[in-house]
């Protein structure tokens, strides 16, 4: 992140009209009473209330409580290294609006970062609990396992486990989140697949 800054007009230089400008995210976070922009990686703008993040995050509270400069008159701004999908679902997650669904393991996975980097509980558990989903372990029990295991989700990793070996497809499975694992969870999982066989 690169901070809190106020964003010049247009106007002001020629750095702004030579980029793309940002496109605004959609309701809620798009409401003119937003006293916080938050500019994802992909150039979108996400108008938050700080209240609600300074709630949600010590990390955006201790980051909010700096001194802004006194000339400031726009509404301060925020640059994130996430992506318009993370910080949306993230978001949604923290607003007092439905919750969304996770629907892909490479998505859970960007968003639980952005809980774990921003120490936001409430994203961290809604992750745990979308990894736990049915669906995901159906489709993908390894990749699961391996998540859970690198994130020190023990009872998760159990269950993935299990339904890896019952799938057989522990035996020469590549997963490049194996290779984030410990030597250990990668044992356990190697025994659990012996003692099937």
């Amino acid at each position: 992140m690169s901070g809190a800054f106020d964003r010049p007009a247009a106007s002001e230089g020629t750095k702004e009209t030579t980029l793309e400008r940002p496109t605004k995210a959609s309701s809620p976070f798009n409401m003119d009473d937003a006293d916080l922009v938050i500019l994802t990686k992909d150039n979108v703008e996400f108008y938050v209330h700080r209240v609600i993040l300074c709630i949600a995050s010590p990390i955006f509270k201790t980051m909010l409580s700096l001194p802004q400069p006194p000339e400031a008159v726009l509404t301060p701004s925020v640059d994130v290294s996430e992506d318009s999908q993370t910080m949306e679902t993230f978001l949604r997650i923290i607003y007092p609006v439905a919750d969304p669904e996770i629907r892909s393991l490479r998505h859970l996975r960007e968003v639980l970062a952005a809980g774990m980097k921003y120490d936001v509980p409430v994203v961290i558990a809604a992750s745990r609990k979308a990894l736990s989903q049915q669906a995901f372990i159906e489709a993908d029990p390894l990749q699961v396992f391996a998540l859970a295991c690198t994130l020190g989700m023990e009872a998760e990793a159990k269950v993935a486990a299990k339904a890896a070996v019952v799938q057989n497809r522990v035996s020469g499975a590549t997963c490049a989140d194996l290779e984030e694992i410990t030597a250990g969870g990668y044992f356990r999982l190697s025994q659990l697949n012996r003692t099937r066989t």
